[in-house]
């Protein structure tokens, strides 16, 4: 290989060279803001669903999860939508309302459940009117008539807010865009 004796060659190279560790670090930074945004709610995990409820807070758009520890009860669907049912979903004590796509859904649909609990993550909303009185006539459909509750007893069963795990969270779609 020959030595390069020419001064501006010289520093046409060095400026390239600079220009591609410049393009390699901006790349790398890319590509890791990236996967961070993919994996933000493993990485963020979100408040215990049920402990933003007992505090009696009724905020939207937060970042929630739930241990669950049975099978999925699908109760309602907007018929043409295909994103995802409204199903019951229980942790060791609690029942919730949850969004829930086919997907997450086939994850959680397993008798390993029992024992081997999964967190479902998502974004909590506000239950809509039309869903309250669809889990109200479903929870009560299954339950003996002494166990039956009524509207006014729906927010201390259920709370009034429900998980949509196919919502994305708002910091995950900045990062996207960022990375």
């Amino acid at each position: 290989m020959r030595e390069v004796k020419s001064k501006q060659i010289k520093d046409i190279i060095k400026k390239s060279k600079t220009n591609l560790i410049i393009w390699l670090v901006v790349a790398l930074c890319g590509i890791g803001i990236t996967f961070l945004s993919v994996n933000m709610t493993s990485v963020r995990g979100g408040e215990n669903f049920h402990e933003l409820l007992a505090t009696g807070e009724k905020k939207e758009n937060k970042q929630v999860s739930i241990e669950v520890t049975e099978q999925p009860y699908v109760f309602a669907y907007y018929p043409g939508d295909s994103t995802g049912k409204f199903y019951f979903l229980w942790d060791e004590e609690y029942i919730y309302i949850a969004f829930l796509s086919q997907k997450e859904f086939d994850r959680l649909n397993t008798e390993d459940i029992k024992n081997n609990h999964l967190k479902v993550s998502g974004i909590t909303k506000s239950i809509p009117s039309d869903i309250r009185k669809l889990a109200l006539e479903a929870y009560n459909e299954n339950m003996d008539k002494e166990n039956r509750i009524t509207s006014a007893d729906f927010d201390s069963y259920f709370g009034v807010l429900y998980l949509d795990q196919t919502e994305t969270d708002p910091a995950t779609v900045v990062c996207l865009i960022v990375g």
